[in-house]
């Protein structure tokens, strides 16, 4: 009789000294979530004429990294704690999704 055990194949994945990009997600999980939520309507309000799984409209207004600086400075200026009257969200989460923006354009120009 012949040993039916079968030998379990181990796969490889180079993945030492990546970085470990979920890690940000568990750490800032509500904070992801509030970002999102402004990623959302930004979607919703302005990207109505591209491609449903892009959300990338924002990637494409003139002279952008000065713009979303100066957006973020107006929501960052704004009472601890208060809403955008328009969105609903508190004014930090506006500020921190156009602080990534401008990081994103610093980045990308690189």
């Amino acid at each position: 009789m012949k040993n039916s055990i079968k030998k379990k194949k181990i796969g490889s994945k180079n993945d030492i000294g990546k970085v470990p990009v979920t890690q940000l997600l568990r750490q800032f999980p509500n904070a992801i979530m509030a970002i999102s939520q402004v990623s959302e309507y930004g979607h919703n309000k302005y990207g109505k004429n591209e491609n449903k799984d892009t959300w990338d409209n924002w990637k494409h207004v003139e002279d952008g990294l000065f713009r979303y600086k100066q957006a973020a400075g107006r929501h960052f200026l704004e009472p601890n704690g208060s809403l955008d009257p328009e969105s609903g969200f508190p004014h930090i989460y506006h500020t921190v999704w156009n602080l990534l923006a401008c990081l994103e354009i610093s980045l990308t120009k690189k």
